[in-house]
């Protein structure tokens, strides 16, 4: 999650404006391949999976058996095409409409498999793919697709808790909750149950920091340069949380460089609030907990719950 700081005090502003959501609201609707500006979709059912694409004509089954491997959905004049047929949009689920797994692909860019009920809409100029998934799938989602790798399972655990933490605290954007870049935040297929992103949101499942008694739309850098920042280290006024400058001793003893400009490598770069990822990594490297991970980049915060449906 990195951020250019000329942008960010209007999301810190819209983000505390939206702190209070729903507790049963245990989904979230985010828009994929955004970057990629779609005007051709193929969806593929995953292995034996069946899927059911409905849109205003007669519903097609997708199982994987020939003539009925794949839909190809394409962008026309603000309309969708499936095969010769003009829809207004189109939704892909399980037989029973729920959630399943599938493959979405923009040909010749990017292919990924998500779980979840896929809606595809159009708006003037493209495409637009939103996926409605639980919100525990998305945090394991965004755990795989943000923290550095080889990091130890309680700094994923602490990554766990502040993913959903942003999740749970209110949408980003007008047609769908949150989209898959670090605008909002990296997101990826979802791991495998045997990996250490899974076993992270499984074991802090339902967890997310609070401030005051209200959700926080936690924000975290890759690096800090020794010290994290505070909304008035970066000129913002805070009417929320105010974040706080914290020692990192990780990032102060290996020398990372802190710019507040976009870094190809990644490495000291973004707004510097919150936790730092790479030093998270170091304090659960030397038996540091979640919480106390959590605890030192967050203070004054508390963990709680979110209600289960």
């Amino acid at each position: 999650m990195i951020f250019r700081v000329t942008t960010l005090r209007c999301l810190l502003f819209a983000l505390f404006a939206l702190f209070a959501l729903s507790a049963s609201a245990q989904t979230v609707r985010i828009g994929v391949f955004t970057l990629f500006h779609p005007l051709q979709l193929e969806i593929e059912p995953v292995g034996s999976t069946a899927l059911v694409l409905t849109d205003a004509h007669a519903p097609l089954i997708l199982n994987g058996e020939r003539g009925h491997r794949r839909a190809i959905v394409c962008f026309a004049e603000g309309n969708l095409l499936v095969g010769e047929d003009l829809a207004s949009s189109i939704k892909v689920a399980a037989r029973d409409g729920s959630a399943a797994d599938f493959i979405l692909s923009v040909p010749g860019k990017i292919t990924r498999h998500y779980r979840g009920v896929l809606t595809v809409s159009a708006d003037e100029k493209q495409l637009v793919p939103v996926i409605s998934m639980d919100i525990e799938t998305a945090t394991a989602s965004v755990v795989a697709a943000e923290s550095p790798p080889l990091a130890a399972i309680e700094a994923l655990k602490a990554q766990a808790v502040v993913a959903r933490s942003f999740l749970y605290s209110g949408r980003r954007h007008q047609d769908y909750d949150f989209c898959d870049t670090t605008h909002c935040q990296f997101l990826r297929q979802p791991p495998d149950h045997e990996s250490s992103a899974f076993k992270a949101t499984r074991d802090t499942r339902g967890l997310i920091l609070t401030w005051h008694g209200e959700p926080l739309a936690a924000m975290y850098s890759s690096r800090c340069g020794g010290k994290t920042m505070s909304l008035r280290d970066l000129g913002i006024a805070a009417t929320g949380y105010p974040y706080f400058a914290v020692e990192c001793s990780y990032c102060r003893r290996h020398g990372a460089q802190w710019t507040r400009t976009l870094s190809p490598a990644g490495e000291g770069a973004g707004h510097g609030l919150g936790l730092c990822q790479y030093g998270a990594a170091g304090m659960a490297a030397k038996g540091a907990t979640f919480g106390a991970i959590l605890r030192h980049y967050y203070p004054e915060t508390e963990l709680k719950s979110i209600p289960s449906q």
